[in-house]
């Protein structure tokens, strides 16, 4: 039964759907509401562009950063820069009284400024200039089967056409050819080559040459600036780089030899091999060597000292070779600390071969522990005592022969007599 007190109320829909006609009339004023923002805020552009546009050419001094920061600093857009007087616009880009500064001889900076302000840049003409008549190109030919050459530079050590340069540049060749700073060619024969040292002398038949003037590789420091002089491609003649000594006394195994060297950072490529590095007064501090040089590295450069490289070009044009250098006569390879732990064996210098004249009662399978007892455990530590002495000096190995540990007398041999298999 109805109760005639309860108020009778309209039901209604919680969400009222819409017609067709509803829902185009909003898209449509949606997409004119979208329309109209883009033209506002484009015309908004547009005005703000000119504005700066026009405050770039009343004032020339301001960047547009600037104008823009103006502008928003004062809240709106900055038109004073429209009271300022104009310039006249140059024609065609002329300027009739256009001039440019004329070269001083000395550039002053100011003691006023921070370090990291002060831009210094070396020059070393004078350095190239005083030793790049000293600096010729290499060139070596092969005739076995084609034709193949090599190219490499090298130093004039006398005025009658002595010339030092790398081993590896002009080994196995049979012809080789020089050419000066100024254009001129000779035959150059070869005086003595040591593969050993990577040092040549060759002979030019020339008179009247300009010397290299030699330094002193003992008095060289790291950061000392060097200077390479060189021939790569064998088409550049006489390219220069620049940079640093970056080490001295670095110890490098260059197939089996043991080398000490000079590190720099001048570029120094494969037709640079045989030519100077020099110090900053023009001295002659390293014999140049791409062989030696580290792939995938940049900026590694290595040279050979030229207090190592002058008894042995010395000796060369003497002798033409260099005689009593020591070997122990035999071949060995190193035994990592792994194959040491696995086969059992002590740690150091695993023989795999003795060179027939020796015979000391080493034999193949020992492993040598200490040369004056002094522990070796790589080919590189073995060398550098071994070059302490001379052939036929007597050293004591120790080594190891089937968990026995003995003690041999060993007399070094002359290189020139020992098989060129022969690593130690």
């Amino acid at each position: 039964m109805n109760d005639p007190n309860k108020q009778q109320t309209e039901y209604r829909e919680p969400f009222p759907y819409k017609t067709y006609e509803e829902i185009r009339m909003e898209k449509e004023r949606r997409r004119q509401f979208h329309h109209s923002m883009v033209v506002v805020s484009g015309i908004f552009l547009m005005f703000c562009a000119v504005i700066i546009g026009v405050g770039m050419v009343w004032n020339r001094s301001a960047s547009p950063f600037q104008l823009l920061r103006q502008t928003s600093e004062a809240g709106g857009f900055n038109l004073a820069i429209l009271n300022q007087p104009a310039e006249p616009p140059a024609e065609s880009g002329k300027n009739a009284d256009f001039t440019l500064p004329e070269p001083s001889d000395k550039t002053e900076i100011s003691d006023e400024a921070e370090p990291g302000q002060l831009i210094q840049v070396a020059d070393v003409s004078a350095v190239v200039k005083k030793a790049r008549a000293s600096v010729v190109g290499v060139e070596a030919e092969s005739y076995t089967g084609y034709i193949t050459s090599r190219s490499g530079s090298g130093i004039i050590l006398s005025a009658d056409g002595y010339i030092i340069t790398n081993s590896h540049v002009i080994e196995g060749c049979d012809s080789i050819s020089v050419t000066l700073d100024s254009g001129e060619q000779y035959i150059a024969f070869v005086v003595g080559n040591d593969s050993y040292s990577d040092i040549a002398v060759l002979k030019i038949d020339a008179e009247n040459l300009t010397p290299a003037q030699l330094g002193d590789s003992d008095r060289v420091e790291v950061g000392q600036p060097a200077v390479a002089i060189g021939n790569p491609t064998g088409h550049l003649q006489g390219t220069t780089t620049f940079g640093i000594i970056s080490g001295v006394d670095r110890t490098m195994v260059v197939n089996n030899t043991v080398m000490n060297l000079l590190q720099t950072d001048a570029a120094i490529n494969s037709g640079n091999s045989g030519g100077p590095l020099l110090n900053g007064r023009g001295e002659v501090i390293g014999i140049n060597s791409a062989k030696v040089s580290v792939s995938g590295y940049e900026g590694l450069g290595f040279a050979i000292p030229i207090n190592t490289a002058r008894p042995i070009a010395e000796e060369l044009v003497r002798s033409g070779s260099v005689s009593a250098r020591p070997m122990l006569g035999i071949t060995a390879s190193r035994l990592s600390a792994m194959a040491s732990s696995f086969y059992g064996l002590p740690q150091g210098l695993y023989v795999t071969a003795v060179d027939k004249s020796q015979n000391c009662g080493l034999q193949a399978g020992d492993v040598i522990t200490h040369i004056n007892d002094t522990n070796v455990t790589t080919i590189s530590a073995a060398v550098l005592v071994r070059d302490h002495f001379r052939a036929g000096d007597t050293v004591t190995v120790t080594f190891c022969r089937r968990g026995l540990t003995r003690t041999v007398e060993l007399t070094l041999l002359d290189r020139l007599t020992v098989s060129s298999d022969s690593n130690l």
